[in-house]
Formats: structure tokens, sequence, C-alpha cells
């Protein structure tokens, strides 16, 4: 699967910007389902944040856009990341099992 998406990432540009939302719907469902068994790997995220990136610029070509920030993949793949930083909101990436810390201290 992971390979799959990495061929149709890399090959996008064959597809009219029409057919650009359901590629990215599909990659992120094959990224989600990939995530999910532990078998998503380091180079299809980093394709996949800057193809998204293009293809998100390619789509609002004509509309006033904020400016996004990718954050880069750390090391450790067991620990919360930050994917995506829009200014008003994030993305986290929550490894599975990861929970967060709970104390008095926190108010929880």
């Amino acid at each position: 699967l992971g390979r799959e998406l990495v061929a149709r990432l890399k090959a996008r540009a064959s597809g009219g910007v029409a057919q650009l939302p359901v590629l990215a719907s599909d990659c992120l469902a094959g990224i989600a389902a990939l995530h999910g068994v532990g078998s998503l790997n380091k180079e299809l995220m980093e394709l996949a944040r800057r193809e998204f990136s293009e293809i998100g610029q390619k789509l609002d070509r004509g509309f006033k856009t904020s400016s996004l920030t990718f954050a880069t993949l750390p090391a450790d793949l067991n620990e919360p990341q930050l994917v995506l930083d829009l200014g008003d909101r994030t993305v986290l990436d929550k490894p599975p099992g990861w929970q967060p810390q709970r104390s008095r201290e926190d108010g929880l």
C-alpha cells in the first residue's frame, strides 16, 4: 500500500486539477490505514506533506489563503508530533495507544 501511495503521489501530474481532491482523499485514507497498523514510513510522510501542499496551492489559486507551516518528522515516531500549523488551529499525529499524562497539577 505504501509503495502504491508513493507512486500515485509522484505521478499526480498526469491527472488534471479536478482529480486532485480524489487523489488527496485516497492518499489520506491509505496513510491513515498504514498509520493504524504501524507501517507508516518517513519517505511517504515527507512526500505526502510536499505533494499535499502543492495540491492545496493548485486548488486554491485565485483564492486568498493563509500560509501553512508543516512540521518536519521527528526521529521518534512513538511520540505525538505537530503535523500542520494553520495559525488558528493545529493538526497533531498521535501514535496508536498514546495517552496524555494526567495529573492533579494539570487540573484534570
